[in-house]
């Protein structure tokens, strides 16, 4: 996961007339959960008994970022497929389910799908 990298050279911190974050902003938060995501992994990939309260960490982030996020950007939709995959990386990691890794995997893959996005978005 470290090896997506998000360009956050551009940043807005202005609310879009909703009340919820512009896409820019909601790509920053996509910065941290990324950080998160790499903790995780790391986490359970070494077998750490904090493996389980850094996937929470990232599921917290992840919903908090999707509630904020303005309805319908990419970013957004993109967070809803990260939400899912987080959902399911934590049912099975509390099942001691070996779809695990899977569930890693298919999670990198959704967060290359943001970061190429909020790519766009930032240097757009």
């Amino acid at each position: 996961m470290a090896a997506v990298v998000f360009a956050l050279s551009v940043a807005c911190s202005k609310s879009s007339p909703a009340g919820h974050d512009t896409p820019q902003v909601t790509c920053q938060k996509a910065n941290d959960i990324q950080r998160k995501a790499t903790a995780a992994e790391s986490a359970i990939a070494s077998g750490s008994a904090g493996a389980k309260n850094a996937i929470d960490e990232l599921g917290g982030a992840v919903l908090g970022a999707r509630r904020a996020a303005e309805s319908g950007t990419p970013p957004a939709i993109d967070l809803a497929v990260v939400a899912n995959d987080v959902d399911r990386l934590g049912v099975d990691f509390n099942d001691k389910n070996p779809a695990v890794s899977t569930d890693v995997n298919t999670l990198k893959d959704s967060l290359i799908k943001l970061g190429m996005d909020c790519s766009n978005i930032l240097t757009g």
